[in-house]
């Protein structure tokens, strides 16, 4: 099968491209850039019902009717931009106390509002309806009927939210009780005009004609860029890459080299320091042996941020180490899995820390970086400890091996201690 031409196939990578993008554009208009305009247009339109309220809540309390009507009418006239189509304040008993309406608006168009506010909430039939003509049906039929009808406006006691088609409009009416302590004085409504649906219309609108623009830039770029792109963008690409790694293995070795530099030679931490003590007080207080061995797993493990931690100990007929106990991601391993692990000592790193009661680093590439210190109590080696892989797969530092070395120290005394008091209890001196 003949492969593609690179023409062909950066067409093809262009087209894909552009969907990607579309549907990326599409994704952020769905998910965020609309349901951001939905929030902040939802908080803008409830702050107006508490302003109008807190405006003209004076006048609400005294009933100064006169002043109401007129504040009532500039705060209209001055809320048209944001969309105010309407507000009236009602008292407890839903009778209307005044309103006032956008400019545009006719007497009749606030009588339908009220009408359909009194039915919807009074006929249980229409609740929740957002059919206006079949509410209007039975109250309305005739131009000046609206103005013959006794309209009651349902008590407001919370925050209420209604949505009404007026069939050239859609509008929601925000209605908030006007209270003071525990008086109620009434509610105002405010009718806003819904701007979501041009918003959303607007939004995606304008997404699929960037979308489709950014399409056709795609492809057009990919037809008249693609000669002899092939070579030209293998060979510059594996030169970059191999630029760029250098480079970066260079800075990984240059931090790697400041950071152990670092670590080498900043001093214990206090935190560390405590948290040592607080081993060598349980310990001290810890007289099971084999409690003593398990403790210690737990606290090298934390206090080290290592995943793999085993003491091997002087078999006494033998003079080899042999391990005793160890623990690693998979949990802990007891005697009988550890005693195949055997090192003649003085052979190795490890015999050799054995051999001569010290500390020393292990690098080797496998099984990786480690810390190995003899646990030495009163002149006599028990054995040897080995931390290795460390959590943050760092090397260890100098840092490191002091923490081990107090560590051991801390350890081989409470082993000590233990192996004492078993054998004080009746028991064989633990191997």
């Amino acid at each position: 099968m003949k492969p593609f031409s690179s023409r062909t196939r950066l067409l093809v990578y262009s087209v894909c491209a552009a969907l990607l993008f579309a549907a990326s554009i599409f994704s952020i208009q769905e998910f965020y850039v609309i349901p951001e305009f939905e929030e902040k247009i939802a908080s803008r339109r409830s702050e107006i019902p508490a302003f109008l309220a807190v405006s003209n809540q004076r006048a609400i309390i005294t009933k100064d009717l006169v002043s109401l009507k007129k504040t009532l009418q500039q705060s209209i006239r001055s809320l048209e931009a944001s969309g105010v189509q309407y507000a009236i304040i009602q008292n407890t008993d839903g009778d209307v106390i005044a309103q006032a309406s956008h400019r545009e608006w006719a007497p009749k168009q606030m009588d339908i509002v009220k009408i359909y506010l009194s039915t919807v909430y009074q006929n249980a039939n229409y609740a929740g309806t957002q059919d206006f003509e079949a509410v209007m049906a039975e109250v309305w039929d005739a131009e000046d009927k609206a103005k013959k009808v006794e309209v009651k406006l349902p008590p407001v006691q919370e925050h209420a939210v209604l949505e009404i088609d007026l069939g050239n409009m859609i509008v929601i009416d925000e209605a908030l009780p006007i209270s003071r302590g525990s008086v109620n004085f009434g509610a105002i409504r405010v009718g806003i005009k819904d701007e979501l649906p041009s918003i959303r219309s607007t939004t995606r609108v304008a997404g699929g004609i960037i979308s489709v623009i950014i399409a056709v830039v795609f492809i057009l770029s990919a037809f008249f860029l693609s000669s002899d792109i092939d070579s030209n963008f293998s060979e510059s690409t594996t030169m970059r890459i191999d630029a760029i790694r250098n480079e970066t293995e260079k800075k990984l070795r240059n931090y790697e080299l400041a950071r152990t530099q670092k670590e080498d030679a900043s001093p214990i931490s206090a935190t560390e320091y405590l948290s040592v003590l607080d081993f060598a007080r349980t310990i001290g207080t810890t007289i099971d042996y084999n409690q003593v061995l398990e403790l210690s797993m737990e606290a090298c493990a934390a206090l080290m941020g290592v995943r793999d931690v085993s003491i091997l100990l002087v078999d006494a007929s033998s003079g080899d180490l042999v391990g005793r106990i160890g623990k690693d991601e998979e949990g802990y391993h007891g005697e009988d899995e550890m005693s195949r692990v055997r090192v003649p000592l003085g052979s190795g790193e490890i015999g050799a820390a054995a051999e001569f009661g010290t500390t020393a680093m292990i690098n080797n590439p496998k099984p990786g970086s480690a810390v190995v210190s003899a646990l030495v109590c009163r002149g006599r080696t028990l054995g040897v400890i080995i931390v290795r892989s460390k959590l943050s797969n760092r090397s260890f530092a100098k840092k490191d091996q002091t923490m081990v070395r107090l560590f051991s120290a801390i350890l081989a005394n409470g082993m000590e201690n233990g192996a004492m008091i078993h054998h004080l209890r009746g028991g064989h001196p633990p191997q």
